[in-house]
């Protein structure tokens, strides 16, 4: 639904839209209530469910989306992103890496030219300002290989230039091989 809502603000009906806004607050608002599991293993088969695949590539498209124009929804993903990231598990690690891999980092970066209204929802700033924070934390720890199957796991593969270099290549292709089975499946899709 979220890649629809996301397609949906480009429409100019302003029927659609406040449907397109409708579905995706409910959606959202549902991730949220997720999100408050009260155990990590919950959270683990929340996350491990067919429903998050690719939920956090919506939820960073969504806050890139909708930022400017709907606090409202802004804000439930803030929160979902934030209760999803908290905690000192492994799979809150991978939980954040995948944010980092999905652009989450850009997308709050944005939310900068919110300004004031941002700054007046106190748990909507408090929540940015944690991601912004831990992401950057996990974000420094990462290598460069770390950060392209972070980005290609994601389904949000950006081609900057390291990835041209030979000498990434070089240094990283048996590592890629030797490390991991799942990076030519991901490719292949």
């Amino acid at each position: 639904i979220g890649q629809a809502v996301v397609s949906g603000f480009r429409q100019t009906n302003s029927a659609v839209e406040r449907e397109a806004v409708a579905a995706t607050y409910n959606s959202v608002f549902a991730v949220w209530m997720l999100s408050f599991a009260a155990s990590d293993r919950c959270i683990e088969k929340v996350w491990t469910s067919s429903m998050a695949a690719g939920l956090v590539l919506v939820l960073a498209k969504l806050l890139n989306h909708v930022s400017g124009r709907r606090l409202k929804i802004a804000r439930v993903v803030l929160g979902s992103l934030r209760n999803f990231a908290e905690g000192k598990m492994e799979l809150h690690q991978n939980i954040r890496r995948e944010m980092i891999g999905a652009g989450v980092p850009a997308a709050l970066a944005g939310l900068g030219s919110l300004g004031t209204v941002l700054e007046s929802d106190v748990d909507a700033a408090n929540d940015a300002q944690f991601l912004a924070e831990i992401l950057t934390k996990d974000q420094i720890e990462m290598s460069t290989l770390d950060m392209y199957l972070v980005e290609l796991r994601a389904g949000a593969l950006r081609w900057t230039p390291i990835h041209s270099d030979t000498a990434y290549w070089t240094l990283n292709a048996e590592r890629m091989i030797s490390e991991t089975t799942e990076v030519l499946p991901l490719l292949a899709n």
